[in-house]
């Protein structure tokens, strides 16, 4: 069999997966017979994509979702394994491909890659770009965006910190939602919309959230400190431990379709404007294409409002361990 492995030869993941393999295609011939190729996802050709028997995604969830986005694309369906080896793993972890010791993964990963079964995938699409986690906007989203490779490297997840405790003092938007032929108008630091079920504030998500068609609508309004602090908590509790936590501070919705229009900026940051004694007042509206607020796709900057955002069913075939919860 041919397996094209998808990764980035000049990321630390990269580097760290060589070093435990001594060479990736011989430590994948011996594990399970495959010959392999190794591709970068803007370069693989489709000559290269209908020889393939299989397709490896070896990354963190921003290399997993590139990946995952070309192959549903792809001109045939092609078995995905993931090798999860990024700062952030979340969409490996719905998956089960997760294991107390860092140095076991790489082993789990081909393992199921060898014995572990296939299960049909759901992706979401925005303006017509599949992705694997989310697409968001707003200040809280776009802290996201913001570390560098070199400052993930470095400090993992803790380099999330500072975008997010800035994000407290930018202005929230006034958004236009239009939501499965529905319409509401409402005020938000940011509004996600996620393939895994409650991906990122405290909550669990695992391959079940991944095969129900539907995507999910979650909108956050900090009105004061203590929620801000809240969420701060709960995001980094999930993030750093996987912990579960109750009184989710945000509104949740399943969704099939939905459209975020950015109407305008409030003129005042939420945290601010909580403890002043007359309401926030619009700023100008968001009509020009520089004013249109950048939204997020899988962690990386994407385009602009307005997106509208749909649910690919069984998109994508991907291993996951026998074990894992469906």
């Amino acid at each position: 069999m041919t397996t094209l492995v998808f990764c980035n030869q000049e990321a630390g993941s990269f580097e760290s997966c060589t070093e435990q393999m001594g060479s990736i295609s011989e430590y994948l011939h011996e594990m399970t017979g495959d010959e392999s190729v190794i591709v970068e996802t803007d370069k693989v050709t489709e000559e290269q994509l209908l020889a393939a028997d299989r397709a490896i995604a070896m990354g963190g969830d921003g290399t997993v979702g590139r990946v995952l986005a070309k192959l549903a694309r792809a001109p045939k369906r092609i078995p995905i394994g993931i090798i999860p080896a990024g700062t952030g793993n979340l969409f490996a972890d719905c998956l089960g491909l997760k294991t107390e010791n860092k140095e076991e993964m790489l082993e789990l990963a081909l393992d199921t890659i060898k014995n572990g079964r296939l299960l049909p995938i759901d992706l979401g699409e925005a303006n017509g770009v599949p992705f694997a986690l989310d697409v968001a906007v707003g200040p809280i989203a776009m802290a996201v965006t913001t570390p560098g490779k070199s400052e993930k490297g470095a400090h993992g997840m803790f380099s999330y910190v500072r975008p997010l405790m800035k994000a407290m003092f930018e202005r929230p938007y006034k958004f236009r939602i239009v939501a499965d032929g529905k319409t509401v108008e409402c005020n938000a630091s940011a509004i996600f919309v996620t393939n895994p079920q409650e991906l990122g504030i405290g909550q669990r998500a695992d391959a079940s959230s991944l095969q129900d068609g539907k995507l999910n609508l979650i909108i956050l309004d900090p009105q004061n400190l203590d929620e801000y602090v809240g969420i701060a908590m709960r995001f980094g509790a999930w993030f750093l431990g996987s912990a579960e936590t109750d009184n989710v501070p945000y509104k949740m919705f399943d969704v099939s379709t939905v459209t975020i229009e950015a109407l305008h900026e409030l003129s005042t940051p939420q945290l601010i404007a909580s403890a002043l004694p007359v309401p926030q007042e619009a700023a100008a509206p968001v009509d020009e294409d520089d004013k249109q607020p950048t939204t997020m796709l899988d962690g990386d900057e994407f385009g602009t409002t307005p997106v509208t955002v749909s649910v690919l069913p069984a998109a994508v075939d991907i291993y996951v361990p026998r074990a894992t919860a469906t």
